[in-house]
């Protein structure tokens, strides 16, 4: 069989039809050729290229990457770069700049060295990427404003006990604090009487008082109706103070947090989620090191699984009528990751729904109790926003574990 040798017209014949850029240079970084997708790609002529030093179109000062050279480098830097592939930052005819998927490879013909080049225009791409990071980045916000906007009405409810609590008491030692004045005149009256019959008479009339106005119950409940005061005061502000962290935008970027803190403020924003249907179990180790990540995202994904695990619990049948269910919160380290689990006892996730657990959009939940955004992006956030991983069991009618892990 003979093989057909083709002919260096057809050869740029046919890179000319390329659709991507193609340039051939030679050792001294000068073009030697290139086809009409080139030129058109960093707007030039059809001959214009023809000569010019690459560096032209891609400086070495545009962000490419420097390596060890060989013994005799070529000028342009673009050049030691041989059979590797990059995204570079290119220059166009007037000046323009956008970023290329670079292909060059080295060949040696008839001891001529040439350079060939693929490019690729990937700023489309890259925009697009940026436009996703954006978009999700809202989505995130707009979730946290749902689940703020969610917790609201329980924050209040937690809130308006114990403020009852503190008005009730205080109202109470408002109520006794003037019999005490009236009693403290009377002894008072007692001890300032220069005789001493007048003083036993002011005597018996205060100690008679004393036993009309009750002092023994008075001595006895107005320091712990301040106690319980303060107490309900304390909680309050433990809630404020809770919302406060979790509502709050926090930094854009990663930092050093402390994972226990970051879920036992979201146990006590979401109490009133989870209180009538569960009681929550903690097992967060002490010795856990901080973890370098975004603690308003971090809080976000506790909520939602703590949420859905509540929600769940609700839905098994024979938890109804004051039977209430588990949800345990756990921390650890393990192989190089610091672990959060959230487990419930609840009915199970179907083996048909594992798959699609992380779709945007599936929720098994009825009508207006979900929207299929949660597990979707709790996914984002921990496995491409933080390089961690999501583990999921489940067995039905015996309850779910989310374990989320986070690189330390």
């Amino acid at each position: 069989m003979t093989m057909l040798q083709p002919s260096e017209a057809q050869l740029r014949s046919v890179i000319d039809q390329t659709l991507h850029g193609v340039i051939f240079t030679d050792a001294l970084g000068r073009i030697a050729f290139h086809n009409r997708a080139a030129a058109a790609l960093f707007g030039y002529g059809a001959d214009e290229m023809c000569g010019l030093d690459i560096g032209l179109l891609i400086p070495a000062d545009l962000g490419l990457e420097t390596r060890e050279l060989p013994e005799v480098p070529p000028p342009n830097l673009i050049l030691a770069f041989t059979d590797a592939t990059s995204d570079v930052r290119a220059r166009r005819k007037d000046g323009s700049e956008f970023v290329v998927d670079l292909t060059l490879s080295r060949t040696d013909v008839e001891g001529v060295t040439l350079y060939s080049m693929v490019l690729v225009d990937i700023t489309a791409r890259l925009e697009a990427e940026v436009e996703k990071q954006r978009l999700h980045v809202q989505l995130a916000k707009a979730h946290k404003l749902e689940s703020v906007g969610q917790l609201a009405a329980g924050v209040a409810h937690e809130i308006n006990t114990p403020t009852q609590y503190v008005g009730d008491n205080l109202h109470f030692v408002k109520e006794g604090l003037p019999a005490l004045w009236t009693l403290l005149a009377a002894y008072r009256d007692a001890a300032a009487a220069d005789d001493p019959d007048r003083r036993r008479a002011a005597i018996a009339a205060a100690e008679q008082l004393a036993t009309t106005l009750d002092l023994d119950y008075l001595t006895e409940e107005m320091p712990r109706a301040i106690d319980q005061a303060i107490e309900g005061a304390s909680q309050i502000a433990g809630i404020v103070s809770a919302m406060k962290a979790f509502c709050h935008p926090g930094r854009p970027e990663k930092e050093s947090i402390d994972l226990n803190a970051a879920v036992e403020n979201t146990i006590d924003v979401s109490r009133n989620e989870w209180k009538y249907i569960a009681r929550v179990e903690r097992d967060l180790a002490p010795d856990l090191p901080r973890v370098m990540c975004n603690s308003n995202e971090i809080r976000q994904v506790v909520l939602n699984l703590l949420v859905n695990a509540a929600q769940a619990i609700a839905e098994k049948p024979g938890t109804k009528g004051g039977v209430r269910g588990t949800i345990r919160l756990s921390t650890r380290c393990a192989s190089g990751y610091a672990e959060i689990e959230i487990a419930d006892d609840g009915p199970g996730i179907p083996e048909h729904v594992m798959p699609r657990l992380f779709e945007p959009f599936f929720t098994t939940k009825g009508v207006g109790k979900g929207t299929g955004q949660g597990l979707a992006i709790a996914h984002s956030i921990i496995v491409d926003g933080h390089d961690g991983e999501i583990v999921v069991q489940s067995q039905p009618g015996h309850g779910t574990s989310f374990v989320l892990r986070l690189p330390l």
